[in-house]
């Protein structure tokens, strides 16, 4: 299945929904095109950073 892209106006949208969804197990964002769903993500319960570094962060959904 193809991935789908999540908009900036889902930030404060129902991407979380979206993600449920489509089981998104992994998310790779950009650390400065991206910063709001960065932030975001960084204090939403179920997700960790997997890898960082100056330009991308990729976050992995916790297994339950």
């Amino acid at each position: 299945k193809r991935p789908s892209k999540v908009e900036k106006s889902d930030v404060n949208g129902n991407w979380l929904k979206r993600f449920e969804e489509q089981n998104v197990q992994f998310v790779v964002l950009n650390q400065s095109q991206d910063k709001s769903l960065v932030e975001t993500l960084r204090r939403q319960p179920g997700w960790l950073i997997d890898f960082e570094d100056k330009e991308a962060v990729i976050f992995a959904r916790a297994i339950q």
